[in-house]
């Protein structure tokens, strides 16, 4: 789904979304958890190899939406895009506003197929889109 939108090959270059901070831990999938933070507080993702995720198509609701997120906020559900991403950040608001909604009813389908993927909101996020 996400390929509609960023290219595989950025993704690839950049891999930011694998390395974590405790800060962040909420947003690891239980399927990546690691045994153990570094002394400096960070994480990569275990699953992570020198050619990408070692998950490849099996990879969790949660990595394959990111940058995206659906998200809870109080009784309602919503899409939500991070601003870590470098590449959400250099995209004009009228694409990330369309893919959103072009794509809103196979997020919503996908993430209630994953309902550990639906977090609470948090800062850092950008609503898009209310469900």
């Amino acid at each position: 789904m996400i390929k509609k939108f960023l290219s595989p090959e950025i993704c690839a270059e950049c891999k930011g979304c694998c390395f974590f901070g405790k800060d962040d831990a909420w947003e690891i999938p239980a399927e990546c958890y690691p045994r153990a933070f570094g002394g400096d507080g960070t994480v990569r993702c275990p699953r992570l190899s020198e050619s990408g995720c070692a998950l490849g198509d099996g990879k969790p609701f949660e990595c394959k939406l990111y940058p995206f997120r659906v998200m809870n906020m109080g009784d309602n559900r919503v899409i939500a895009v991070s601003t870590y991403c470098p590449e959400i950040r250099t995209s004009p608001l009228s694409a990330l506003l369309e893919f959103a909604e072009s794509n809103r009813a196979e997020m919503l389908s996908e993430a209630e197929k994953h309902p550990g993927s639906i977090k609470d909101y948090r800062g850092g996020y950008v609503v898009l889109k209310a469900l």
